[in-house]
């Protein structure tokens, strides 16, 4: 019961904490995936990511990401590569990145509660932009309980971002969202998101998005 209460009461104040900031923008995120096994060790997913801005009146940006998965070395590891190919708008003016990144996912349990540390490498290549490599760190605790026929599952996250070129620490992202069954196959996602970015001069900018995923697995 002592651990119940505590990650609650840590979902509770990292929410709190991040709804303290509400002079941020907020931005509605949606995000269609699906994935495929191709044997028992490799899997296969493609997504589609699109985000508004401007309190969720601006389309700005969009993704699609295609990657495969390696989970053959051990049952804690999982060795990802991907490309992801972005459009995004600035000044009003719309530019292309190419973004493949490597990932290593270390997953473990702690009593009941699944908890994993994915640690992501990023090769930017933009038309606006000089080449940089950019490292994200997320670690992701998922809650053992699982209510209703829907199968509603909490969960909390903590992503950081650190660029290579200054090995400055320049954004951080907390989660707090809940994923479920839709039906079959067809798995849903909600959440919330605080992110804290540093801009181009220096200062700190809070920004707050409420995303919506829809996964299916085969």
């Amino acid at each position: 019961m002592k651990k119940i209460i505590f990650t609650l009461s840590f979902v509770l104040i990292c929410a709190s904490l991040a709804f303290a900031y509400d002079d941020g923008d907020f931005q509605i995120w949606q995000t269609n995936n699906a994935s495929w096994k191709i044997s028992d060790n490799w899997k296969m997913s493609l997504e589609d990511e699109m985000w508004w801005g401007d309190n969720a009146s601006d389309f700005y940006y969009n993704h699609t990401d295609l990657g495969i998965v390696y989970s053959g070395l051990a049952k804690w590891l999982d060795i990802g590569v991907n490309y992801r190919g972005i459009y995004s708008q600035s000044k009003n003016t719309w530019s292309y990145e190419h973004r493949p990144h490597f990932n290593l996912t270390l997953k473990t349990k702690i009593d009941d509660f699944d908890v994993s540390n994915r640690s992501r490498f990023e090769f930017r290549i933009g038309e606006k932009m000089e080449d940089k490599f950019r490292y994200r760190n997320k670690t992701t605790l998922r809650f053992p309980w699982k209510w209703t026929k829907f199968e509603i599952r909490p969960y909390i996250e903590d992503e950081i971002f650190i660029e290579s070129e200054s090995t400055e620490f320049t954004r951080n992202r907390i989660y707090t969202g809940v994923t479920f069954t839709i039906a079959g196959p067809v798995k849903g996602e909600l959440f919330y998101m605080f992110q804290l970015a540093k801009s181009s001069s220096a200062e700190w900018n809070g920004t707050n998005v409420l995303g919506i995923k829809t996964k299916l697995s085969f």
